[in-house]
């Protein structure tokens, strides 16, 4: 048993000593090598400093201050209870259209429209935007607001984006209608 230890032991440090050390030598064609296993008879001995890897440092709180300390504990209610501290609001959504404007002409022999909006806010984890062209949704539900619409019919459409949140409505923005020249095959 004690050989098996002493072997083992050899074996390991062996492992730990390679790890640290590392062979150079230039080839005929002048490339510097670099290897754990020294491959030519010129190869030199490098020695690396053994490093120890340390984990990343947690995110830290920072500390409150006494007076912030306080403060806290003169917030706790008579029963001994900490008085809830109020949520943040979310503003209403608004959404403007940038591009297209009411009642543009756009001249497109493709049929290429691209419909931009602005929101007065960010759009929170479960909401989304769907646009709306002649009253019926166009495409899937998306979280940015910029749609490039392709081989759209000639003619006049309505566009109307909403807001959804678990598939209800929370905002809607004004209609638009935009004109789309295209030249007609006869």
């Amino acid at each position: 048993m004690r050989i098996f230890l002493f072997l083992f032991t050899a074996v390991i440090s062996v492992c730990s000593m390679a790890d640290q050390t590392v062979y150079t030598w230039v080839d005929a064609q002048g490339v510097l090598h670099f290897s754990d296993t020294p491959t030519d008879v010129s190869a030199e001995t490098l020695s690396l400093p053994s490093y120890s890897v340390t984990p990343p440092v947690p995110v830290d709180v920072p500390d409150l201050s006494a007076e912030q300390q306080s403060e806290k504990q003169g917030q706790q209610t008579a029963a001994g209870s900490p008085v809830a501290e109020p949520q943040k609001k979310i503003a209403p959504l608004t959404i403007h259209f940038l591009s297209p404007t009411d009642d543009q002409t756009i001249r497109s022999n493709r049929g290429l429209i691209t419909i931009q909006s602005q929101l007065n806010r960010r759009l929170a984890i479960d909401e989304s935007l769907q646009l709306f062209m002649n009253n019926k949704p166009y495409g899937a539900p998306t979280y940015k607001p910029l749609w490039e619409l392709k081989n759209i019919d000639r003619g006049s459409h309505e566009f109307t984006v909403k807001a959804l949140k678990g598939g209800k409505v929370i905002a809607s923005s004004s209609s638009i209608t935009v004109h789309l020249h295209r030249a007609s095959i006869k």
